[in-house]
């Protein structure tokens, strides 16, 4: 059953910290200097997206707020693509979806917003 564990596990420097489940988020406290976050999954089964990493150098009492976003794209490869009055035929067609990952940095006040709305995800 893959609905409860499709999520990726959250590396800071190398080290697991815990897993990132839908609708959560992560808190952790950093000393200034440099860190590297990860995100992957520990299976294809839990996590199907390639590797993500995002570099920070950290300041003294400052906050930082990194998002994952998922996002797909649909291309449209070979076959006929027929217009009707109401919509587009898709019949003969072949499609191809192409589903990504990827770590962004978010600005403090949006990030603030943003987690008011998650539960902590350990």
């Amino acid at each position: 059953m893959r609905g409860d564990y499709t999520y990726p596990w959250v590396y800071l420097n190398g080290v697991e910290q815990a897993p990132l489940k839908n609708n959560g988020y992560l808190a952790f406290e950093i000393q200034p200097g440099k860190h590297e976050l990860v995100v992957k999954g520990k299976s294809a089964d839990q996590w199907d997206f390639a590797d993500q990493k995002i570099s920070l150098i950290a300041s003294p009492n400052q906050e930082y707020f990194v998002k994952i976003n998922i996002g797909s794209r649909v291309g449209f490869l070979g076959g006929e693509l027929a217009e009707s009055e109401t919509t587009p035929s898709l019949q003969g067609s072949i499609w191809k979806v192409i589903l990504g990952a990827g770590l962004e940095p978010v600005e403090n006040e949006i990030g603030r917003q943003e987690i008011s709305d998650l539960n902590l995800s350990k």
